[in-house]
């Protein structure tokens, strides 16, 4: 089942995704606004993750959400009653991915962990945590101390300000990246001190993902994400991420590296055009707008007049559950 480029998405439901199901064996799923909202599973998507199990494919989570580890992620899913993740299953935590498993290998390739280079971290506790794990020094994670003095506005440049309180110039601390992701706790400060770290052009300048915003329990409700973030470091650096999420290529090496796929056998289901979709196309995967998170078909109308064929999916559905036959 395919279509032309110029068409508008086809409309999966059961069956004609029954039809479809023998034609791939890997199916990518995206997390937040797919298979979930905030700490709610979305109806049937559960059950048709099970589904996907009991006919032998493969099922890779590819979630642009650093803030928690995978075996946060794989508690979270089995809470939830995804029954196909659980630990005795041939799903394992190995198959959730997120831009934090992506940064870690690619810092760990290039000696960090081995040497005195730590990282400067704008980012989750969650992140922090994976860091640890992985044995690579790191800081910045949490409310940053400078905030503890008086940021007085009116004194910004006298000799007390804070702006010479935070300091760079510390020889034992040896900054050897900058990681930015999504963090609650991001600043003026944090803004600074990532900025003037990376005009050491030694000093790498790693990002999570470019998402603009989180889907969330409230609709009309903006939740902004790492993306505005790495653009506000951007702007004060005057430096360019190698950022690691969807769409970027980083992401599909790293599942090419370790699972045997064949691009056209797979299947990429998102709820952004910009993201999940684009990072489907880019690769060559067959690709399907679900409707239960952050786009609708308004935006895949907008981009097909806009003649970003990129951001068109080949297929759309309402949600996951409604690709399974009801009993």
């Amino acid at each position: 089942m395919k279509r032309k480029r110029s068409e508008f998405p086809v409309f999966l439901d059961s069956v004609s995704f029954a039809e479809l199901l023998c034609e791939i064996d890997t199916f990518i799923f995206d997390a937040d606004g797919v298979l979930w909202l905030d700490s709610t599973p979305i109806v049937g998507s559960a059950e048709f993750l099970e589904f996907l199990i009991e006919h032998g494919k493969q099922i890779l989570v590819l979630t642009n959400n650093s803030n928690k580890s995978r075996s946060a992620l794989l508690s979270k899913m089995q809470h939830m009653r995804f029954v196909g993740m659980s630990e005795n299953s041939i799903q394992l935590q190995e198959n959730i991915i997120n831009p934090a498993v992506i940064i870690i290998h690619y810092l760990l390739s290039r000696g960090f962990g081995a040497d005195n280079r730590k990282v400067y971290l704008i980012g989750s506790k969650g992140f922090a945590e994976q860091l640890d794990d992985a044995g690579i020094e790191h800081f910045g994670c949490g409310p940053d101390p400078a905030y503890a003095g008086n940021i007085d506005d009116d004194n910004f440049l006298s000799k007390d300000a804070f702006v010479y309180r935070v300091g760079f110039d510390d020889p034992l601390t040896k900054v050897g990246a900058v990681v930015v992701g999504f963090e609650k706790h991001f600043s003026y400060v944090k803004l600074m001190r990532a900025a003037n770290f990376l005009q050491d052009e030694e000093c790498l300048f790693l990002g999570t993902n470019e998402d603009e915003t989180s889907p969330g329990p409230h609709p009309k409700m903006i939740i902004p994400d790492a993306g505005p973030i790495i653009a506000a470091v951007k702007t004060a650096a005057g430096r360019e991420p190698i950022v690691m999420g969807k769409p970027h290529s980083a992401a599909f090496e790293y599942i090419c590296a370790r699972w045997n796929i064949q691009p056209e056998r797979t299947m990429m289901f998102g709820d952004r055009t910009n993201t999940d979709i684009v990072f489907g196309r880019r690769h060559g995967l067959r690709t399907t707008l679900v409707l239960s998170g952050v786009h609708s078909l308004d935006n895949v109308k907008q981009n097909q007049e806009a003649k970003r064929t990129e951001m068109v999916p080949d297929f759309y559905t309402t949600s996951l559950g409604c690709l399974i036959a009801r009993q």
